[in-house]
C-alpha cells in the first residue's frame, strides 16, 4: 500500500493520484503541478510508481481516464505508467489500446517507442494481450506487426510470426525457418515448417521471378514431398531460371515421379536449364535416364555435355565406357573433364583402357587437347606412362605444361622440367604446393 513505500516514490504517487483528481475536474492549479511532475519522472522511478499504484484501484481508474486527457503528453505518460502495472491485467490492457492505436503515429519515435512497449505488454498479458492487439490492429496491421515483432521475445516472437505467415508474408520465410529449426518446443517447430510450406508453394506459382526461385530452394530445403507436383508444374514457367530451380529442386527431392517431367526438360530451350535437368537426373540415379543422358552428350551447349556426362557416369553402368570415351576428344576441355569425372565413377572400367584413350590424345592437332590428356594422365598417376609424358614435354614449346610437370609431385617429371627449362632458356622456380592441383596418382 501506499503508506509503506519509500518518501520519494509516495510524493510521486501523491502526485499521481492528484492527476487523477484533474481529471476528474480538479483546480488548474493541479493540473499545472501534475504535468509538471509528469515531466519530470524517470523510467525507473515510473515504474517503481507503477508498482505502488497497481494495488489501488482508484488510481489505476484515474490514470486510465487520463488517456483522453487533452494533453497528449499527460496521455502518454499515463500510458507508460499503465504499462509497467505488471500483474494488473485492467491497466496493461488499457494501456495496450493506447500504444497499438500510436503503432500509426507519424512520428517514427512514436512509432518505436509503441512497438516497444506493445512487445512488452504481450509478453505480460499472453493470449488475451495477442486478442487485444490482433482487434485492434485496423489497417496495415502487417506493417504494424513486423515493427513490435522486432522488440518481441518468445513466446510472443512466434506468435507474431505465425500470424503473419498465416497472412501469407513472404518476409517471415527467414524468421520461419530459424524457428522450424531451433523454435523451443516440438509445436512451435512444426507449425513453423509447415507455415513456411505454405508461404514457397503459394510463392512458386505467384511471387516474382526471384521469389519463385527463393520459393523452389526453399522447398528442397524442407525436403517435403508435398512439393514435387508443385515443382514439376514450375518446370513450365517462363522464366528459365524458375525452371531451372525447380529442376534443382526436384533433383533435391529425389521423388521418382520426377524422373519424366526432367527428361523432358533437357530438351528446354534454355541452355541452363537443360543443365539443371542433367545433375537432377544424375542425384535421381534411375538407370532409365542411360539414353537421355547419352543424347545429352551432343546438345549443343558445353555445358550440358559436361554435365551430362558427369550424371551418366553417375549412373555407373558399363555402358556408359564408350560414350564417355568419345567425349574424352569434345572440343571443350569442361566437357573432357566431365567425361573423365563420369568414367572415373563407373566401377568395371577398366583403366588401362582409360589410358590408352589418353595417350592417343596427346598427339592431337586440337592446341589444348594434348594438355588435358597430360593433366589427366598426371592425375591417374600410372608408372608406364611417364616416359610417354616426358617425350611429349620435350617436343614441346609449352611454358605452362612444363610448369605442370614442375609441381606434379613426381620425381621423373621434375626433372624433366627443368631440363626443358635450361634448354629452352628458361629460370626454374617450384610454386608452393598448395598452387598446382595436378598432382600425380591425385585424381
Amino acid at each position: 500500500m501506499i503508506e509503506h513505500a519509500p518518501r520519494k516514490i509516495m510524493a510521486i504517487a501523491a502526485l499521481l493520484v492528484t492527476l487523477s483528481l484533474t481529471v476528474l475536474g480538479c483546480s488548474s492549479e493541479s493540473d499545472r503541478l501534475v504535468q509538471q511532475a509528469l515531466s519530470d519522472v524517470e523510467q525507473w522511478e515510473r515504474v517503481e510508481v507503477a508498482q505502488v499504484l497497481a494495488q489501488e484501484p482508484d488510481a489505476v481508474e484515474a490514470l486510465i481516464t487520463a488517456l483522453e486527457n487533452e494533453d497528449p503528453e499527460i496521455r502518454r505518460r499515463a500510458a507508460l505508467t499503465l504499462a509497467f502495472m505488471e500483474g494488473n491485467s485492467q491497466a496493461m490492457e488499457a494501456s495496450l489500446g493506447f500504444f497499438v492505436l500510436r503503432l500509426d503515429d507519424p512520428d517514427l519515435l512514436a512509432r518505436q517507442e509503441a512497438a516497444s512497449v506493445v512487445a512488452r505488454l504481450l509478453d505480460g498479458l499472453g493470449q488475451s494481450g495477442m486478442e487485444t492487439l490482433m482487434n485492434s490492429l485496423g489497417q496495415e496491421a502487417t506493417v504494424k506487426l513486423m515493427a513490435v515483432l522486432e522488440y518481441a521475445r518468445e513466446p510472443v516472437r512466434t506468435q507474431i510470426v505465425l500470424i503473419l505467415a498465416d497472412a501469407g508474408d513472404w518476409r517471415m520465410r527467414e524468421l520461419l525457418s530459424d524457428i522450424a529449426q531451433y523454435g523451443d518446443d516440438e509445436e512451435s517447430r512444426a507449425a513453423a515448417a509447415e507455415a513456411l510450406f505454405q508461404i514457397h508453394i503459394t510463392t512458386l506459382s505467384a511471387g516474382s521471378s526471384e521469389q519463385q526461385r527463393d520459393a523452389a530452394w526453399g522447398l528442397a530445403d524442407l525436403g517435403d514431398h508435398r512439393a514435387v507436383e508443385p515443382l514439376i508444374a514450375a518446370l513450365q514457367e517462363a522464366d528459365g531460371a524458375v525452371r531451372g530451380a525447380a529442376a534443382q529442386a526436384l533433383g533435391v527431392l529425389g521423388d521418382p515421379a520426377a524422373f519424366d517431367p526432367l527428361v523432358a526438360a533437357l530438351q528446354d530451350p534454355d541452355g541452363a536449364v537443360r543443365i539443371d535437368a542433367a545433375q537432377a537426373l544424375g542425384v535421381l540415379g534411375d538407370p532409365a535416364a542411360f539414353e537421355p543422358l547419352v543424347a545429352a552428350l551432343s546438345d549443343e551447349d558445353a555445358g550440358v555435355r559436361h554435365y551430362g556426362a558427369v550424371a551418366l557416369g553417375g549412373l555407373n553402368d558399363p555402358r556408359a565406357v564408350e560414350p564417355l570415351m568419345i567425349s574424352l576428344g569434345d572440343e571443350s576441355a569442361h566437357v573432357r573433364d566431365g567425361a573423365l569425372k563420369g568414367l572415373r565413377q563407373i566401377d568395371s572400367l577398366n583403366e588401362e583402357d582409360l589410358v590408352a584413350r589418353l595417350m592417343s590424345m596427346l598427339g592431337s592437332a586440337v592446341w589444348d587437347v594434348p594438355r588435358y590428356a597430360v593433366c589427366s594422365l598426371i592425375l591417374i598417376g600410372r608408372p608406364s606412362t611417364e616416359e610417354a609424358l616426358i617425350d611429349i614435354l620435350r617436343a614441346s614449346r609449352d611454358k605452362d605444361m612444363a610448369v605442370i610437370y614442375l609441381n606434379s609431385g613426381n620425381t621423373a617429371l621434375e626433372e624433366a622440367a627443368r631440363q626443358w627449362a635450361r634448354l629452352n632458356g628458361y629460370q626454374v622456380a617450384s610454386l608452393p604446393a598448395t598452387t598446382s592441383s595436378v598432382k600425380w596418382g591425385g585424381g
